[in-house]
């Protein structure tokens, strides 16, 4: 066709439909190409099927429930602005973008590889939520937009715009100055993707490195790291950090932050605010600061008995309410179930298993439990700078 618009909808006999249609700049004078290729799941060869768009409007009705893809070519102008609308599918349907603008209906929602054509492309996630989560990738510099659900949107190379709308989103922009808005909800800027580790500062992002150089945030309450070596620090308010692998440093600043830091030698500090903090797996090195912080611990592998895995506490202060949890430790492993601990203060192990012992060592105190009674400990806490435990300050 010549100018005007294209609209293009897949009508479904028992879901919403979903539509293309330009946004902006009119198609070339060359025909607008539609491809349909179906794909039985049962495996029966794909059937083909090509449209040239000769008129404003064409349909494509999908008669049975087969996986079907769809390659919309604009004539070579490359100029055009295109519109995805993905509007309320029902069960858990499948939309992708492909190379050149391909489009796939897999009857169930999960969007995933969506990768630029030739055009500019801006996607929208609308209507109804699609479930408990949302995953799209997208590439080459384009816009993207979540549901009101949890919906996990990936950009790659380029200079994305990755918008959450409503519920906990995860926004990975990838490589390239990605715009990461997380509207309402909790939401996380993730380098899960990256092949090498960042520095991520919610703040201060002139200094951000690796894959996150040059990304803005809005609406971002969290940030997640790379499986390398990274420096994740959050704002005055409740962030969420996590490190992933590799010897990663995670500050909270203010606020009432959530710091993982997840397998390696880690370096957290909680900042302002009642913290929750886990330095998981490796020899961490932990900080509350101000406010009542609460330091946990989930198995006996967090902290362990052999200096090269034993985690430090820098600044536990009981009296202030910092606390220690150890009750997602089961602290009797010769019974059934989730046990408590037994604090015994000073005492020497006895040999019943979940006793927990602290021993002070100049200026410096240590922290045993033993979980199946053989009178050794199984799980050991640096305590900087601590004089004295009482139960009190663990939750057992």
């Amino acid at each position: 066709m010549i100018g005007g618009n294209v609209k293009l909808e897949l009508l479904y006999p028992t879901v919403k439909e979903a539509a293309i249609e330009p946004v902006s700049a009119p198609v070339s004078d060359t025909a607008v190409e539609f491809t349909a290729k179906d794909l039985h799941p049962t495996g029966r060869a794909p059937v083909a099927v090509q449209h040239d768009i000769t008129g404003s409007v064409y349909t494509f009705t999908v008669t049975e429930n087969r996986y079907w893809f769809f390659d919309f070519r604009s004539g070579g102008d490359a100029a055009n602005t295109y519109k995805l609308t993905f509007d309320a599918l029902g069960g858990s349907n499948s939309l992708s973008l492909l190379n050149a603008d391909i489009l796939r209906n897999d009857m169930g929602f999960k969007a995933t590889d969506v990768v630029a054509g030739d055009n500019a492309l801006s996607v929208n996630l609308s209507g109804k939520p699609y479930g408990p989560a949302t995953e799209l990738s997208v590439q080459l510099g384009f816009l993207v937009k979540g549901t009101a659900g949890n919906d996990t949107l990936e950009g790659m190379a380029g200079r994305d715009q990755l918008e959450g709308g409503d519920g906990k989103d995860t926004l990975i922009g990838g490589a390239g100055a990605d715009a990461l808005i997380g509207g309402a909800g909790i939401d996380i800027a993730s380098y899960r993707t990256a092949g090498s580790g960042v520095t991520v500062d919610l703040v201060k992002t002139a200094g951000n490195t690796g894959d996150a150089a040059g990304d803005s945030f809005t609406a971002i309450e969290g940030l997640e790291g790379s499986n390398f070596d990274d420096a994740l620090t959050g704002s005055a308010g409740a962030n969420t950090l996590t490190g992933l692998d590799g010897n990663d440093k995670l500050f909270g600043l203010g606020g009432n932050d959530s710091l993982y830091g997840g397998n390696g030698n880690d370096t957290i500090d909680g900042g302002a605010g009642n913290d929750r903090i886990i330095g998981d797996l490796g020899k961490d090195i932990l900080t509350g600061g101000a406010g009542k912080d609460t330091f946990f611990f989930r198995n006996v592998a967090d902290s362990t008995t052999s200096a090269a895995g034993r985690d430090t506490i820098l600044d536990f202060n009981g009296k202030a309410g910092d606390k220690i949890s150890l009750s997602l430790i089961d602290a009797d492993t010769t019974h059934a179930g989730n046990q408590a601990f037994t604090f015994i203060g000073t005492k020497g192990f006895s040999g019943d298993a979940g006793e927990l012992r602290y021993k002070k060592l100049g200026g410096d105190l240590y922290v045993y439990a033993d979980i199946n009674g053989d009178k050794k400990a199984d799980f050991s806490l640096h305590l900087d700078g601590v004089s004295d435990l009482q139960k009190g300050y663990f939750i057992l």
